[in-house]
């Protein structure tokens, strides 16, 4: 009879054993999906969200000509006209500014409103086509 408790105790232990090394199985698995998920989430955040900011930007432009890219300062700036007032969108110390004034007045881009820190902007022009790269990822936005 002792002979079958003690086994009884051994067989129990066991499979708590069991449980504890599978339940912290489980915790690392899941650390490491959860930390792979908010890298996806970061670069999302750092990267699509402001080219789709200024895509939509761009397209609410009237038309084509509405959009230009300008050098004011040593900095390639997006110029998009609107009635009444010009929104200028530009990179300066790895930070996406965005500036909103009425036409013809001095543009002071220290004025601009911060919109998200980036490693890096680059807009080209092309045949109709802007080319914006935030972060080494990169968007063409055709203009007709």
């Amino acid at each position: 009879m002792k002979k079958h408790s003690v086994v009884d105790v051994v067989f129990s232990l066991l499979l708590l054993l069991l449980f504890v090394c599978s339940s912290f199985l489980l915790l690392v698995f899941g650390a490491k999906s959860y930390k792979t998920g908010l890298e996806s989430e970061s670069v999302r955040e750092n990267t699509q969200i402001p080219l789709a900011y200024i895509t939509t930007r761009m397209h609410q432009a009237k038309n084509a000509s509405c959009v230009q890219l300008k050098q004011i300062d040593g900095l390639d700036v997006l110029a998009i006209d609107n009635d009444g007032y010009e929104i200028y969108i530009y990179a300066k110390n790895s930070v996406l500014y965005e500036l909103v004034q009425e036409k013809n007045m001095n543009v002071d881009l220290d004025s601009g409103t911060k919109l998200y820190t980036i490693d890096s902007y680059e807009v080209t022009y092309e045949s109709d086509v802007y080319s914006i790269c935030i972060n080494g990822v990169c968007r063409k936005v055709g203009m007709k």
